[in-house]
């Protein structure tokens, strides 16, 4: 296996050291004319929508407690008027831009009949249909360095790449900026006479990349700079003036919500950067994304690696920007494999350059039905990679995570006789919140000696379940999911308002 892997990874080295390949066309692989790829571009973006949007309605998950409580609670709390308050929220280190996005829709949903469940997954219909403008801008950078063929596999890579689809419809600010991010560079890059239109839009979405996540001004910069070197004056400064435009509403909205102009900003910093609080979760070495997606992509990521250099010889701001996100997040003490997220539309979109280069090398000499199976096997060698990789012990616990305890709150939320609700241990920030249970049942946290003072105030318990022995004579476990269990007693509650989690969490830091 490991010569094969050198193998490939010396024949992207020398295709990469020589000059860059024919594009590949699509009627070289019998794709038929150009009208006939931009109707498979359709398809799968048809596709890729609903991939996205089924899974994450039939598979629901929480993948890291921060789109939980930082923006689905944010959002339902904004329109209902109660929900839990993390610290950040306390503090003012986040802008309401994600969650008045989302309360904006949730508000519109709850006008319309619709409840919790609906409000979600019109929000995660929206963030899906965002994440396209992925799979359309690694299509048309694609086909104007490489041909339809490549254009082809570029969005198909990028239509159902199982990272893509997984985080596509969570609200999560890494996640909506890549959205913004990677088709700005697009439209202020590769094109190679970009009308006003696009150097504004191009401009707008630097922006909103910007405001999402400014820990991406590095990579920004970048982009910023290839600009200026490409278009003359007025362009490049309509495509700066769009973006400060947009950056100066963020300060306006933090202003009127935090009475600060852009309080989140500096406060964020002040806080996580130079008070430290961020390192409090836990810092890692300099090296550790290497080794963080040399696991993420077990047995592939030399592959990827060299497709990566073979497609950066096309274009190289391709990989400048993701190199740029690397180091600058590399840098930070605080990482997470969600960070780097915004840069992996320009990789996976470089190792499609990449292997259309390599199938171009390979396949020069066949004949055309030759060649169409030929890209056929290598489309599905693509889906069975991210078919492998997605169902490996290291991601595949993601397309379920905490679905245990999504299922309970459903539970809980249409419990007729629910007064009250526990939650025995330290784990409330696992749970879906009210932004999931849809209804202001009070919740009180609580330990195993909290019973006989806290106990009267609620009906419902959810606990672990190899804690089961501890639970008080009047309770009975009515399901158990996963590694949690709800239980209920008879009788009413005494509430305990000084006890709730929405007046705890208040003073929680």
């Amino acid at each position: 296996m490991y010569r094969q892997l050198l193998k490939i990874a010396g024949d992207a080295f020398q295709a990469a050291r020589g000059k860059p390949l024919a594009p590949l066309d699509g009627r070289d692989i019998g794709l038929g004319g150009k009208h006939a790829t931009a109707a498979l571009l359709v398809v799968m973006l048809i596709l890729g929508f609903a991939l996205r949007l089924g899974l994450a309605a039939t598979l629901p998950s929480v993948y890291f407690p921060d789109e939980t409580f930082q923006y689905w609670e944010q959002g339902y709390r904004l329109v209902f008027g109660y929900g839990i308050v993390p610290w950040e929220y306390r503090l003012g280190i986040r802008s309401w831009v994600v969650p008045g996005f989302i309360g904006g829709v949730m508000g519109l949903v709850h006008q319309l009949g619709g409840g919790p469940a609906i409000s979600k997954l019109a929000v995660q219909a929206l963030l899906s249909i965002a994440s396209l403008g992925i799979v359309v801008t690694a299509f048309a950078w694609t086909r104007r360095l490489s041909g339809d063929g490549a254009a082809v596999l570029a969005a198909f890579v990028a239509s159902f790449w199982y990272e893509f689809v997984y985080f596509s419809p969570k609200p999560l600010t890494e996640i909506i900026a890549a959205s913004a991010l990677f088709p700005a560079a697009y439209l202020l890059c590769a094109l190679p006479d970009p009308s006003r239109r696009a150097v504004v839009s191009g401009g707008l979405l630097l922006g909103v990349a910007f405001v999402l996540r400014f820990h991406l001004a590095p990579a920004i910069l970048v982009i910023g700079l290839a600009t200026m070197l490409r278009l003359r004056t007025p362009r490049w400064a309509m495509a700066a003036a769009a973006g400060v435009v947009v950056v100066l509403l963020a300060g306006l909205l933090d202003w009127i919500t935090w009475g600060i102009p852009f309080h989140s900003f500096w406060q964020s910093v002040a806080i996580n950067m130079i008070e430290g609080r961020a390192a409090t979760f836990g810092t890692q070495p300099v090296f550790w994304y290497f080794l963080l997606y040399a696991n993420a992509w077990p047995g592939i990521a030399i592959i990827l690696l060299a497709l990566i250099l073979v497609g950066a010889r096309r274009a190289p701001l391709l990989f400048l920007v993701p190199l740029v996100i690397l180091v600058s997040h590399s840098l930070i003490g605080h990482k997470e494999y969600r960070f780097l997220y915004p840069g992996l539309p320009f990789l996976m979109t470089l190792a499609s350059i990449g292997a259309a280069e390599l199938f171009a090398l390979t396949t020069r000499t066949l004949s055309v039905p030759e060649r169409r199976l030929a890209f056929a096997a290598l489309v599905l060698t693509w889906l069975l990679t991210t078919l492998t990789i997605a169902g490996t012990d290291g991601f595949r616990p993601n397309w379920t995570k905490r679905a245990d305890l999504i299922t309970l709150f459903d539970k809980v939320r249409d419990a007729p006789d629910a007064c009250g609700l526990g939650l025995q241990g330290e784990f409330w920030w696992d749970t879906p919140g009210y932004s999931a249970l849809g209804r202001k049942l009070p919740m009180y946290f609580i330990r195993r000696d909290e019973y006989a003072r806290v106990g009267p105030a609620f009906n419902l318990l959810i606990h672990r379940d190899d804690d089961a022995h501890n639970l008080p004579a009047e309770f009975e476990d009515l399901q158990c999911e996963g590694g949690f269990c709800l239980a209920m007693r008879a009788g009413s509650c005494a509430p305990q308002p000084d006890e709730e989690i929405l007046v705890e969490m208040q003073d929680w830091t």
